[in-house]
């Protein structure tokens, strides 16, 4: 972990590191990290050092894997020498001995390997040697990294780089991230947890140059050594076979799409934290086949009541905000428009302010994220400004904790399902200013905002999206214990699975406080003319695209 005592103040000597590496040659993953390293400009590489496993690094490698399943990330990109001659102007020293890695005061040690390397020489480093660690904190790592995932059927990829200091087996976490595991491309899974795992060096140093704590700074026991299962015959068998099931799995999504409905809990959002298995919905009359709901919103103030939501058009692939007929105690058969726009538009996420109810709609194909205000008694909406703009992002969920205002949402150029943001201001007329520890947190379980977020008994939770095993498969209602302009923390304190005595029980992704009450949406299967004729055509178009 990272404390004051850490900090580079502004204008003060950069970080000083050495990079620890296992043979003379760079993987495409590994140059990637070393370049945004010292791109960020808060580093310098002040050494390199070969005390690596090569054995154990070459039991960790796809060489044996037919070329097919090979990860991308993990072909040779460059030598040592070529990367240095591209991105220094002075040549880093060669440190050979204890004394010479003594001599050079380095801050950080940073070890683009896989071997057991000898974490005695993080005694030279202020913070230590940091590595990274492929596969849950809880299991053991297994090499090759993010082969075994797929093979096991395990739904969610783990990585992490992690701190570890002298004469410790404890390690702390400086970013960690967990990833839908991907079972029908060759190569993909890996490739995926190689690519995102590139960023976080230079995301560390930037933590560690401004004194900010990590937000993943949980401690594991770091293992001796990792188990390298040799890749052959047998592994690429299991890999043929389950590609092969999933993707007959994902047949049927030729000829279905998913179809969601809203309902409506006689019980207040606090109580989803017991579960959701003895729940009993009203759900809204059944509409048009040709659209769905989803993404329901409730906001109360005084005598006013508003529910919106998406109104998704199967033919159109456009969704659009609409407003919901609710009587104060029953559902009404009507769908209005609410908030017209020419982009597909989902996510009318309300809130209350000084007596007046607010909506920040999911706008991403506009680029921005935009505040309207209900006006006559919540039957218009009227917009007040743009709050975010040059953005692509879904799912904004805004919330008042500590004199502050606080927009979460997810990057849909990072990872939509995975990266979650937060932006925070004075009030809501104010600048919005991005969190420094953005990406707060990087998680398919429980990232992506799933609808309001709630205070019971003077704790602060926020419902998130868990899309591990598919999109809106359920919802994680996470704990905040720490949120500032400088911290943030949280963690998962309740699963909750979709409605099973439900038609609408294939998914289920949003959860949002409406008054007393709740409001959730549910998922289901259905087939679709029209969308098997679009799934067609997509397929056609990357065909001829070739």
């Amino acid at each position: 972990m990272f404390d004051a005592h850490d900090q580079v103040e502004s204008g003060a000597a950069k970080l000083r590191f050495a990079v620890l590496c296992d043979g003379l040659s760079l993987e495409r993953w590994q140059a990637a990290a070393l370049r945004l390293l010292i791109a960020e400009g808060r580093a310098t590489l002040a050494a390199v050092l070969f005390f690596g496993d090569d054995a154990q690094a070459k039991r960790a490698s796809a060489a044996g894997l037919p070329t097919l399943f090979q990860p991308s990330e993990r072909a040779v990109d460059c030598t040592i020498d070529e990367m240095l001659a591209a991105t220094t102007s002075a040549a880093p020293h060669v440190a050979t001995s204890d004394d010479d890695l003594a001599a050079l005061r380095l801050d950080f040690i940073l070890y683009l390997g896989f071997g057991a390397a000898d974490a005695r020489s993080a005694a030279h480093a202020r913070l230590g040697m940091w590595r990274f660690r492929f596969g849950a904190a809880d299991k053991q790592e297994i090499y090759p990294p993010g082969v075994w995932e797929v093979v096991d059927g395990d739904p969610v990829t783990v990585a992490s780089l992690c701190r570890l200091d002298a004469g410790s087996i404890v390690a702390t976490v400086l970013r960690t991230g967990a990833f839908a595991t991907i079972t029908h491309v060759p190569n993909a899974n890996a490739d995926q947890m190689f690519r995102e795992a590139a960023l976080w060096p230079a995301y560390a140093v930037r933590l560690a140059a401004q004194g900010l704590a990590p937000v993943d700074a949980e401690t594991i026991v770091w293992p001796d050594t990792a188990i390298a299962r040799r890749p052959g015959a047998g592994l690429l068998l299991r890999l043929i076979w389950t590609m092969f099931w999933q993707k007959m799995w994902r047949l049927p999504n030729l000829f279905f799409d998913d179809s969601w409905n809203v309902a409506i809990v006689d019980a207040p959002i606090h109580s989803f934290l017991a579960g959701s298995a003895d729940v009993s919905a009203s759900w809204f009359p059944n509409q048009d086949a040709g659209t769905y709901l989803a993404d329901p919103m409730g906001a109360v103030s005084g005598d006013d009541a508003v529910v919106l939501c998406e109104s998704y058009d199967f033919k159109s692939e456009i969704g659009s905000i609409v407003k919901l007929g609710w009587d104060g105690n029953a559902w009404q058969p009507s769908v209005v428009p609410a908030i017209p726009s020419r982009f597909h538009s989902s996510y009318p996420y309300l809130f209350e302010a000084d007596g007046r109810i607010y909506c920040v709609p999911e706008s991403n194909q506009a680029e921005e994220i935009a505040l309207f205000e209900a006006t006559e008694g919540a039957a218009a909406f009227r917009r007040v400004r743009t709050l975010l703009t040059g953005v692509r992002y879904v799912d904004p969920t805004i919330f008042r904790h500590d004199g502050l205002w606080w927009l979460f949402c997810s990057d849909t150029m990072l990872g939509e399902h995975t990266h979650l943001l937060a932006f925070f201001a004075a009030d809501l007329a104010a600048e919005w200013r991005p969190h420094p520890l953005n990406p707060l947190k990087i998680d398919v379980r429980s990232a992506r905002p799933a609808g309001t977020p709630f205070v019971h008994e003077v704790r602060l939770y926020r419902p998130s999206q868990n899309c591990a095993k598919t999109y809106g498969g359920g919802v994680t209602i996470c704990e905040i214990t720490r949120l500032s302009a400088t911290e943030f923390a949280e963690v998962p304190v309740a699963e909750l699975q979709p409605l099973r005595s439900s038609v609408y029980r294939s998914g289920f992704h949003t959860l949002s406080r409406f008054g007393e009450r709740t409001l959730i949406d549910g998922k289901r299967r259905i087939f679709t003319a029209n969308g098997l004729k679009e799934k067609l055509s997509s397929v056609m178009r990357r065909f001829t695209a070739r």
